[in-house]
């Protein structure tokens, strides 16, 4: 899909709202409480408590911005209104393409993904003039005197109440960055990922975005060439208010890291993931002991910090998570980094993690993600985990061992299921497959364990990407196979189910749940009639159930995970007990009848960006077929998710 863009909220500010005191009192002495001073009126006291909820984007989008139009003004700058551009000439529209553009100039950050290397697009020479009519107006906000710049005029966009691009995701290749550069003097914020291999000058970055808080390089099947200097030497000698620094697949002198170190006081995050060593020296170009006592000797603390060499072991992580950042909670590992030592250090922290990041591997994971697994039965406060190059088993979701299939041969790892203890996670980007059988990949059980799970031990989540490892024909999406049970998902924000490999087709009506046509009574109706057809599949579903529980002579797999043995991880009695008809047909009839209902089911109430086997990356190949399910869900996503802006500023 080319364009996703998020609302600012669901309902409209009223032109004559205004803030009022709150101040009363008792004693008829005293002046009325409307001669008092407003101090929360002051733009100057505002401002200092708002930016305390920069981070909280709910918050600002679903309360502030709505008290009055004073608050609603101040916290343009905060609002999150987000683009994302996908430049694909299967799914590119002029028609979208001028969505972009209209809205660019109230945007805060933008993603673009390039697929343009030579920059002959048009719609890429069109983008280039609306980042370049970007800059003019942030130039001329900087010197209101000036006469506006020759190319601002071509803007029909009226400077006021415009906002500016302060974050920017680009994925490109060829020399886009080197023609974007000059126009992206307003960012914060910038990431970078290369297609293929690149040199980037980190001068010249730090030169043409002098405000930026966050960089992240990364290359994505090359490396990045980071040559000398890092920083243009100056008279003044000013500090760079840089905060968070990671590069991936990078190969650069260390010497020049210690010497950007010295011009950022302000750095709270470092990672350097899987960094390539020069092929032509015999000696290693970075030292982690040697970053060490260059830290401790600038003494900047660290909130995050990560170090490794492609194709190396990680040194010592206890003198990282323990000695560099103590009182950090966010950490980023590989995946076979993830050992049991790691694990029992990350848990004995005195400051929780509530945030762990698994990156490209660089060697394969012997467990096959077993390490992530029992870090997550047994880390009750992660709060984001993203981990897409990591593997989550099915198998080890199925907790009643109701689709158990042989190993493929040559594979004995360790498959026992368990419940993830992270019931307040709201971020979870994983990578999901199964070892058993290629024959039976298409089992709509295995969907509905892995759907069902999900929605039931996870309530609270905000952020799901869910992407298989190579199975044909992968998830199914028909209505029997589960994908509606996420409609539980109540806080969802932005869902992304990706694959590389999938041939089946879906119809509309299997997906149609997920947006406000969904819920008409012809969509009804026709879902009614599906579950109709299914007496069958229940019956023998039935069968198979009562064959399983027969077979166990008693035994209760659940009991013996979670008992009352206090040396086990406590688990809620209700979740196991939502979790009882997990993988079972009856579990999706229930849930398809409650949708069906004359009250209905209202699913995803505050979803803002929805992508169905649409990847977003060149990495991965549009499927073949799916097309359709993308245009089945965007056609509806644009009039569900409103856009008040222009209500709210009339």
């Amino acid at each position: 899909m080319g364009l996703k863009f998020f609302g600012l909220g669901k309902k409209k500010a009223s032109p004559t709202t205004n803030f009022i005191s709150t101040t009363t009192t008792t004693n008829s002495d005293k002046a009325p409480a409307r001669n008092s001073p407003r101090v929360l009126q002051e733009p100057a006291i505002l401002n200092r408590i708002f930016d305390h909820l920069q981070d909280d984007s709910e918050t600002l989008h679903q309360a502030v911005i709505l008290v009055c139009r004073q608050w609603y003004y101040l916290n343009q700058s905060r609002i999150r209104r987000e683009l994302i551009w996908v430049d694909d000439s299967k799914n590119s529209t002029s028609k979208s393409f001028d969505k972009i553009i209209t809205r660019l100039p109230q945007a805060s950050k933008l993603q673009w993904h390039s697929n343009d290397p030579q920059l002959k697009n048009k719609y890429t020479l069109k983008l280039l003039q609306a980042l370049e009519g970007n800059r003019d107006r942030y130039q001329q906000s900087r010197n209101p005197a000036a006469t506006p710049v020759a190319s601002s005029k071509k803007s029909k966009t009226p400077l006021k109440n415009d906002g500016f691009l302060r974050r920017l995701e680009l994925t490109y290749s060829g020399l886009l960055f080197l023609k974007t550069l000059p126009l992206l003097q307003s960012l914060t914020s910038l990431r970078l990922q290369v297609v293929g291999s690149d040199t980037v000058r980190l001068a010249a970055i730090f030169t043409a975005c002098p405000n930026l808080l966050s960089l992240q390089l990364e290359s994505t099947t090359g490396n990045i060439q980071l040559p000398s200097p890092w920083v243009t030497p100056s008279p003044s000698k000013a500090p760079l208010p840089l905060q968070s620094l990671i590069l991936e697949n990078v190969i650069f002198s260390q010497s020049e890291l210690e010497g950007l170190l010295k011009s950022t006081p302000h750095l709270k995050v470092l990672q350097l993931r899987n960094l390539r060593e020069n092929a032509n020296s015999t000696v290693s170009l970075y030292s982690w002991h040697g970053l060490v006592a260059h830290l401790h000797a600038l003494q900047i603390s660290l909130r995050s910090v990560h170090m490794s060499i492609y194709g190396q072991p990680m040194e010592d992580e206890r003198e990282k998570i323990l000695i560099v950042a103590p009182r950090s909670s966010q950490w980023a590992f590989r995946s076979f980094d993830l050992t049991p030592t790691v694990s029992y250090y990350l848990r004995e922290i005195p400051n929780f993690v509530t945030t762990l990041e698994l990156i490209a591997p660089g060697r394969p994971d012997p467990g096959h993600g077993f390490e992530l697994h029992q870090f997550l039965c047994s880390s009750p406060h992660l709060l984001h985990l993203k981990a897409t190059q990591s593997v989550c088993l099915i198998e080890r979701m199925d907790i009643h061992r109701r689709w158990s299939p042989s190993s493929r041969s040559g594979i004995n790892v360790d498959r026992t299921a368990g419940i993830w203890a992270c019931r307040n996670l709201k971020t979870l980007h994983i990578r999901v497959h199964n070892l058993g059988s290629r024959a039976i990949q298409d089992s709509p059980v295995r969907s509905r364990i892995l759907f069902g799970y999900i929605s039931r031990v996870l309530p609270k989540l905000q952020d799901l990407y869910l992407y298989e490892l190579q199975n044909e024909p992968g998830l199914s999406l028909d209505l029997f196979g589960g994908l509606c049970f996420l409609a539980r998902l109540q806080n969802i924000e932005s869902f992304r189910l990706g694959s590389d490999k999938n041939e089946q087709m879906v119809r509309p009506g299997d997906i149609s749940w997920m947006v406000a046509s969904g819920r008409t009574k012809l969509s009804k109706i026709e879902r009614a009639e599906c579950v109709l057809t299914w007496q069958q599949l229940l019956v023998a579903d039935n069968a198979q159930e009562a064959k399983r529980v027969a077979s166990l002579n008693g035994r209760d797999y659940v009991a013996e995970l979670y008992g009352s043995s206090s040396a086990k991880t406590h688990i809620e009695p209700q979740l196991i007990a939502s979790l009882s008809q997990l993988g079972l047909l009856l579990d999706v009839k229930e849930l398809a009848d409650q949708m069906n209902s004359k009250e209905g089911y209202i699913s995803w109430p505050k979803l803002k960006f929805l992508a169905v086997y649409q990847p977003l990356t060149s990495t991965f190949t549009v499927a073949k077929g799916y097309p359709r399910v993308g245009k089945v869900a965007a056609s509806d996503i644009d009039c569900r998710i409103n856009d008040d802006l222009g209500a709210m500023m009339r």
